[in-house]
């Protein structure tokens, strides 16, 4: 699967309904509202390939009324995945870090 996060923005006090409508596109994982900077709504979405996820966005979140721009950010690797990797390395470093403590 392929996830993205689309950072997108909408006309003026329509924020609320294209949350609504964005949330019921196919593919659509989670929408959250954004206040204070420079996008309206974060969207994240999952497809099985990139030609699918051009389609969410293109045809599902970029046609929904009240869209006016919106920024595609592929995901390269899930949070779980750094999470373990971070993990790894962390241990790793700690056992390099106390090896020469241990002496039997």
């Amino acid at each position: 699967m392929i996830s993205a996060i689309i950072l997108v923005n909408t006309e003026p006090q329509s924020q609320e309904q294209v949350l609504k409508n964005v949330k019921i596109v196919e593919g659509v994982e989670e929408a959250h509202e954004l206040y204070g900077g420079v996008y309206d709504l974060l969207v994240k979405i999952k497809a099985s390939s990139i030609e699918e996820l051009k389609n969410v966005t293109r045809l599902g979140i970029r046609n929904v009324e009240g869209v006016t721009s919106s920024l595609t950010l592929m995901v390269v690797a899930e949070p779980i995945q750094r999470m373990q990797r971070l993990e790894e390395s962390a241990s790793t470093q700690y056992a390099r870090h106390f090896e020469p403590m241990i002496e039997v």
